[in-house]
């Protein structure tokens, strides 16, 4: 797995592999006890060795290539809010390439991409996937 961000702050944070009790609500108990370890008189959970070590974060600028191999599954999720269309435009261009051929595209509803999506099966109105 790989995590990227324009922001060195945010990827320090990712590296920490800490999350607090509102970002782990919806991550089922069965997920929790066998990914995560609750921290000893603190609100955190800290993922385990084993999950951390599948994990790689990275200072990326989505307006360039990712010189990647193309990913099962990508998420973008409440970063293009902040793009132009043009800006939109050259990203999703970048990500199509990230996604394997029947590969999923997971997308945040703020994002304001669906015109771009015309080369993805609409799942949902937040999951796309690349035909084969």
């Amino acid at each position: 797995m790989l995590g990227t961000d324009i922001g060195l702050g945010a990827l320090k944070q990712c590296e920490q592999a800490t999350f607090s009790e509102r970002s782990m609500r919806l991550v089922p108990e069965d997920f929790k006890s066998r990914y995560f370890t609750k921290l000893a008189g603190e609100p955190l959970w800290k993922a385990k060795p084993m999950l951390a070590e599948m994990t790689s974060f990275r200072q990326h600028n989505l307006l360039n290539r990712l010189c990647e191999p193309p990913f099962d599954v990508v998420f973008l999720k409440n970063v293009l809010i902040y793009f132009d269309a043009a800006s939109k435009k050259r990203v999703m261009e970048h990500v199509r390439a990230l996604v394997r051929p029947g590969g999923l595209l997971v997308t945040g509803a703020a994002e304001g991409v669906s015109e771009y999506l015309r080369e993805f099966n609409g799942l949902q109105s937040w999951l796309h996937q690349r035909p084969e």
